[in-house]
């Protein structure tokens, strides 16, 4: 008979994922290009995310399940991570932002280790690679995705048939969103599979997470994708493509190394860097607010963790032993 911990945990962890899957962007390059429809786009980002969680998932999720800290994740440890993180990913979402679930996982993950043994607890050396990770990913995403957009611009230039040159792209589009969001879920579904690793069968976990996380995207993934796809900037389908191209070997080489790497912050990097090659006209104060709440998605959690596993325990509700 399942305790009351472990079915909250569960719960938390399906939610978690219902949430990432709501605020995935991956395809908006290419409804932006107009290559496929939303609905489109949500149903062919739904199967192959899945295979993409299954198959490629196994390595972040050991990452975020044993990685962090010099013990294993407990149902009360793993239910206070759920719980903080998921509060920060509803509290962004209200405000229709898109974060870095990757981030807030590995904050409240911090807070909660800090506070059940100390700094000792946490394995630094790995939270290190990570941020250099996210350092080295970020710049790259955008910086590559300019200088190819830039490129293309010449190669479209000195094309015979400057609209066959982007339906050409408008069909590469479509393939390059494919690669990317199997390995865009490859690495996401960790942030909810990978804290009830111990909890069941890592394989069995992906799935079903990932069956949340395409119920999400369903949901609200497709106000997602129009927001940061058409509002944020509008990319012609050449730029979009080249942001796609750009960001799927980044987001698959870290997945398959195991590195939790935000596929956030490396998709909307590259497709600023094809706005700003382009000169498109670019929502200032929208990029402004996702600034903001990059920088507080590593921060807040980790407090709301902290604050859970204080309480938590001097009331008896918590163990942390």
């Amino acid at each position: 008979m399942p305790t009351l911990i472990t079915i909250l945990t569960w719960v938390i962890a399906l939610y978690q994922a219902w949430s990432i899957g709501a605020n995935d962007e991956t395809t908006a390059p290419v409804v932006s290009g107009r290559a496929l429809s939303i609905n489109q786009a949500v149903i062919a980002g739904s199967i192959i995310g899945i295979l993409g969680a299954v198959f490629l998932g196994a390595s972040v999720q050991g990452t975020i399940g044993t990685g962090f800290l010099y013990k294993p994740l407990t149902e009360d440890y793993a239910l206070v991570v759920l719980l903080s993180s998921s509060l920060w990913l509803t509290f962004v979402s209200y405000l229709g932002l898109s974060v870095s679930t990757t981030h807030s996982t590995i904050g409240a993950l911090l807070g909660l280790g800090i506070v059940t043994a100390g700094l000792g607890d946490v394995n630094w050396q790995t939270i290190g690679i990570i941020i250099l990770g996210w350092l080295i990913s970020m710049p790259a995403g955008f910086f590559f995705t300019y200088l190819g957009t830039k490129a293309m611009k010449i190669l479209k230039t000195k094309s015979e048939k400057p609209q066959e040159f982007e339906q050409t792209c408008t069909r590469l589009l479509v393939l390059s969103t494919a690669l990317l969001q199997f390995s865009r879920w490859g690495n996401d579904v960790g942030n909810a599979a990978g804290v009830i690793y111990t909890l069941l069968d890592p394989a069995v976990t992906r799935l079903i997470c990932a069956l949340a996380m395409t119920f999400g995207l369903i949901v609200l993934g497709r106000i997602v994708i129009g927001n940061v796809g058409e509002r944020m900037v509008t990319l012609t389908p050449s730029a979009a493509l080249i942001s796609q191209v750009v960001a799927t070997p980044l987001i698959f080489i870290f997945a398959f190394l195991g590195i939790p790497l935000s596929g956030t912050h490396v998709m909307i990097s590259a497709i600023l860097g094809g706005g700003m090659a382009l000169k498109a006209k670019l929502d200032m104060k929208l990029i402004r607010n996702f600034a903001i709440a990059w920088a507080l998605s590593f921060v807040v959690p980790a407090l709301i963790a902290a604050a859970f596993t204080a309480i938590g325990s001097t009331l008896g509700f918590l163990s942390f032993k």
